[in-house]
């Protein structure tokens, strides 16, 4: 399976009920759904919000970490299209 694209990101991402996207956070791509951050998408990577299990499947010996909110730190993941909770 090939690195995640800024395309693959964004298709997926408006694919879902009421979602929308904003530029913000120095230039992030931001998806919402009723105003509420679902997932981001920048150079460093893609991150989005998982549930509890979710997170421990992709974390446990898995390729993801937990990443901080933007601006709150360095970034987690910096491989491209590693999915990261946010």
């Amino acid at each position: 399976m090939g690195a995640v694209t800024h395309e693959t990101v964004s298709r997926l991402a408006l694919g879902q009920p009421a979602a929308t996207h904003v530029v913000q956070w120095g230039g992030h791509d931001v998806y919402k759904v009723g105003g509420k951050v679902f997932a981001t998408c920048g150079d460093e990577g893609v991150s989005f919000k998982v549930s509890e299990i979710g997170f421990m499947a992709l974390t446990e010996g898995g390729p993801a970490r937990q990443a901080p909110l933007p601006g709150q730190g360095p970034v987690g993941d910096r491989r491209p299209g590693g999915p990261r909770r946010g």
